[in-house]
């Protein structure tokens, strides 16, 4: 049975949630596969400051319950401006990995392809994108951006201008890497695979089969 199938519990990284003032779930931090404690209580507007002072700790990781997290999720795309493309990437990657593909996966992702396409429209200075882009997000919604954002623009070149195919285009780019995580992505940049241990090595190698069986499902 896999984490995801066993585990009650998802995790949520609290940079995800930096600059909003609450959210409509409880959170907690995990002691041991089996005790959690509870640090911040639904809806109370003290958010910020346990983020501080978690963050302090370099905690890395807050979790709630796995039944609440699309209620999270979903309170975080409709309300906080803050959280917009690649911090929503990386949430969007997050909640396919904890949850699969939902209705509100599928609503973000468009948003973000329509977002990306009228960056398309309006694109001046590729270096300044670049440079806008470089140290945001974790290396998962750099990579899945550019991805997305990039075989975009090379459609347009060859004439692929029609909105199905840019914005197919778009999702997979996103979507793409998603059995994946940051860390496995940022060792395959600074070593060999071989170097890396068997689970990553199994989990590099079935990514594409495992991440075309969830796009299947949309």
């Amino acid at each position: 049975m896999s984490e995801k199938e066993s585990s009650p519990w998802a995790h949520i990284k609290p940079k995800i949630l930096e600059g909003v003032s609450w959210v409509p779930v409880d959170l907690y931090l995990k002691l041991s596969e089996v005790k959690y404690i509870k640090i911040y209580r639904k809806e109370d507007k003290t958010l910020e400051e346990v983020i501080t002072k978690y963050s302090a700790k370099e905690i890395e990781k807050f979790y709630c319950r796995k039944n609440q997290y699309e209620l999270l999720t979903t309170h975080l795309f409709s309300n906080n401006t803050k959280v917009k493309n690649l911090a929503n990437v990386e949430l969007v990657n997050d909640l396919v990995r904890t949850l699969g593909v939902s209705e509100a996966v599928v609503s973000q992702i468009d948003d973000i392809t329509k977002d990306n396409l009228k960056e398309l429209k309006g694109l001046g200075d590729i270096g300044k994108f670049l440079e806008n882009m470089l140290g945001k997000g974790d290396r998962l919604s750099q990579h899945s951006m550019m991805v997305s954002f990039f075989s975009c623009l090379l459609a347009k070149q060859m004439g692929w201008n029609s909105p199905q195919v840019l914005s197919k285009l778009s999702f997979s780019g996103i979507l793409h890497d998603v059995t994946l995580s940051s860390d496995i992505l940022l060792n395959l940049t600074t070593g060999a695979l071989k170097d890396l241990g068997w689970k990553i090595q199994k989990t590099y190698g079935n990514h594409i089969q495992d991440t075309i069986a969830i796009l299947e499902k949309v």
